[in-house]
C-alpha cells in the first residue's frame, strides 16, 4: 500500500477507535444517571408521604371530610397502603384482602381552618409537581405518562392552577373545563351574531327576468327575484325563493368566521326551485353541459349543485327541505372550493356542511349519508330527523359507548360509507372544531382537502394530540359543552 494511503487508513482507524471511546465513556457517564422511572418512583413515594401528613394535618383538626378525601387519594397512588385503609377502617381478611368499612357519614367540623386546606393542599403537592415537570424537560416522556401524573396531582389538590393549565384547562365559573369548552361558548355566540349581521346586511330583493338560455329551459318560473350576488328562479312562493336568497347570501360571511375562509358566490350564480320531484324532468333534460352519469343521478335525488356552474337546483315536496337543501348546497361548493373538500371527505362535508347550515337555516334535513342497513341504525336516523332532538346529546351517548365507530374511522369516510352513527360523530367532531379549535381547523381542511392528506394522519397532528387522547378530550368537551 503506498505510503500515503496507508497513513490515510491508519488515520481513520484511530478516529473510529478514538470515537467509540469517547461514546463508551459518554454512556457510562448516562449510565450512572437515575431513569426517568427511578425519578418518578422516588418522587411519587415522597409525594404519599407528603399526603399522609396533610390526612393527619386533618384529622387532628377535625376536619374529617378532608381527611378521608386524601386517606381515598393515597390508595389510587397505593391500593394496598397500610396507613390509608386503616384511617379508613378496612380490616384484613384471613386471605390477606381488605374487608369493606361499613358506610359513615363524615363532615369537616372545624369551619375556623378551612380557608386554611387550599394553602395545605398546595404545600402537599408542590414538591411532587415541581419534580414531575421538571422531568418532562430533562427525559422524553409519551403523553400518557404525563397526563397520568397530572391526575395524581390533582388527587391532592383538585384546583392546583399550573396542573390544569399544563391540562388545557380553564376556569369557567365555578369549574375546571377544557380550553376547547370556553372557547366554543365564545365561538358560538359570535358565530350567531355574525350570521344576523349577514342576514341584516342582504339588502334589498327584487325581480329579474330569466336569461334566454333560462327560458329555454322548459320550466315557467312564476317567482323571479334576485339579490347583490345571485338569482332565484322557481315554480315555489316568493317567501320561500326569498328565504332561499337570504340563506345563499349568508353563507360567504359564515364560512368566514367559521372556517376562516374568504370565498364568495361565483359570479352569476343562480338557484332554480321547483315544487316537486315529479317536475324535474323538463329542467334536468335541458340543463346544458351535463355529464350523462350525472344528469341521471340528479333525476332521482331532490337537488344539487351543479358542478363546474355556478347553478343549484332543488325541488321537493316541502318547502322547508327545498330552503335547506339549496342552502346546503351552496354552503358545501364554497368551502369545497375554498379547501378541496369533496364527498369522499365523508367527514367533512357531511359534518360540516350540517353543522354550517343549521346555523343559518336553524334545519338539518339534508344528508348525503345513505340509510342505515340495520333497524337500530334505521331507528337513529327517523330520531335524527325530528327538530327537537340534540344530536351532540346523541353524539355523547355514542361516544360513550365501549362500542362507538372509531374516531379513526369516522375520519376516512366517504359520504357514501358513513353510517348513521358515524355521520352523527362526524357533526359533533365538525362542531368541536369549529368551535373549540379554530385556529388549526383551516390547515386540517387544506391539508385534507388541497394536499390530500389522510384526515386520520392530519388530525392528530395538527391538534397535537393521538387518536386516543383526542377521542377522551373529544367525548369530555361534548359532556361540558352546553
Amino acid at each position: 500500500m503506498p505510503r500515503g494511503r496507508r497513513l490515510g487508513f491508519l488515520w481513520l482507524v484511530a478516529t473510529f477507535v478514538l470515537t467509540l471511546a469517547v461514546g463508551a465513556r459518554g454512556a457510562a457517564s448516562r449510565a450512572g444517571e437515575p431513569t426517568f422511572d427511578e425519578v418518578y418512583k422516588t418522587a411519587r413515594a415522597r409525594y404519599v408521604e407528603k399526603l399522609a401528613g396533610l390526612s393527619t394535618w386533618a384529622a387532628e383538626n377535625d376536619l374529617f371530610a378532608e381527611r378521608d378525601r386524601v386517606y381515598r387519594a393515597i390508595l389510587v397512588l397505593e391500593p394496598d397502603n397500610a396507613f390509608a385503609r386503616k384511617g379508613l377502617r378496612y380490616t384484613r381478611k384471613s386471605d390477606g384482602t381488605w374487608q369493606d368499612p361499613a358506610p359513615r357519614e363524615v363532615k369537616n367540623m372545624n369551619a375556623k381552618l378551612l380557608p386554611e386546606v387550599p394553602a395545605k393542599r398546595q404545600a402537599a403537592v408542590e414538591t411532587y409537581r415541581t419534580e414531575m415537570l421538571t422531568a418532562f424537560t430533562t427525559f422524553q416522556v409519551d403523553a400518557t405518562v404525563r397526563e397520568k401524573v397530572f391526575a395524581e396531582l390533582l388527587l391532592g389538590d383538585p384546583e392546583d392552577a399550573t396542573v390544569r393549565t399544563s391540562m388545557g384547562e380553564v376556569r369557567m365559573g365555578d369549574a375546571w373545563v377544557l380550553g376547547e369548552t370556553a372557547m366554543g361558548r365564545d365561538r358560538r355566540m359570535a358565530i350567531k351574531d355574525e350570521v344576523a349581521k349577514a342576514r341584516a346586511a342582504v339588502g334589498d330583493v327584487w325581480k329579474v327576468e330569466p336569461t334566454e338560455d333560462e327560458k329555454a329551459l322548459g320550466v315557467a318560473f312564476t317567482t323571479k327575484l334576485g339579490t347583490r350576488h345571485l338569482r332565484v328562479l322557481g315554480t315555489a312562493p316568493a317567501e320561500e325563493c326569498t328565504a332561499i336568497a337570504q340563506a345563499c347570501e349568508i353563507g360567504p360571511a359564515l364560512v368566514k368566521i367559521a372556517l376562516g375562509a374568504d370565498v364568495a358566490l361565483e359570479p352569476d350564480f343562480a338557484v332554480y326551485v321547483l315544487t316537486s320531484i315529479k317536475d324535474n324532468g323538463p329542467l334536468v333534460d335541458k340543463l346544458p353541459r351535463l355529464d350523462p352519469t350525472f344528469r341521471e343521478t340528479l333525476r332521482k335525488c331532490v337537488g344539487a349543485k351543479i358542478p363546474g356552474q355556478p347553478r343549484v337546483v332543488t325541488w321537493d315536496d316541502k318547502g322547508p327541505k327545498r330552503i335547506d337543501n339549496a342552502s346546503r348546497s351552496s354552503l358545501n361548493d364554497l368551502f369545497g372550493r375554498a379547501f378541496g373538500i369533496g364527498l369522499q371527505h365523508g367527514w367533512a362535508w357531511e359534518g360540516m356542511g350540517l353543522y354550517l347550515n343549521r346555523e343559518i337555516v336553524g334545519t338539518r334535513l339534508t344528508w348525503f349519508t345513505q340509510p342505515g342497513a340495520t333497524s337500530k341504525a334505521d331507528a337513529l336516523r327517523k330520531k335524527l330527523m325530528t327538530t327537537d332532538v340534540n344530536w351532540m346529546n346523541e353524539a355523547l351517548t355514542l361516544m360513550q359507548s365501549p362500542q362507538h365507530p372509531p374516531l379513526a374511522t369516522v375520519l376516512e369516510r366517504d359520504v357514501n360509507t358513513l353510517t348513521t352513527e358515524e355521520m352523527v360523530l362526524a357533526y359533533a367532531f365538525s362542531a368541536y372544531l369549529i368551535e373549540g379549535r379554530p385556529n388549526e381547523t383551516p390547515e386540517i381542511l387544506r391539508r385534507v382537502g388541497v394536499a390530500k392528506e389522510k384526515a386520520s394522519t392530519v388530525v392528530p397532528a395538527v391538534l397535537k394530540l393521538d387518536l386516543p387522547q383526542l377521542e377522551a378530550r373529544f367525548t369530555r368537551w361534548l359532556g361540558e359543552r352546553r
